[in-house]
């Protein structure tokens, strides 16, 4: 849900389609870094969120 401001600000409407897409997508990805954390480390899991970050906020 932290990530809804952001949608906002790019004037996306918070349409419950796209409220459901973002808590998916997050889900997953916390999922994958969750997974880095536990097996690899903190840094491991962070770098992942950054690179995240780095490829999907440019799309946006």
């Amino acid at each position: 849900m932290a990530h809804l401001p952001y949608a906002i600000a790019l004037g996306l409407p918070l349409t419950p389609a796209l409220v459901g897409f973002l808590l998916i997508q997050n889900s997953l990805v916390a999922g994958v870094a969750g997974y880095l954390f536990w097996r690899y480390g903190l840094e491991t899991a962070m770098i992942a969120h950054l690179t995240v970050h780095a490829v999907l906020a440019p799309i946006g």
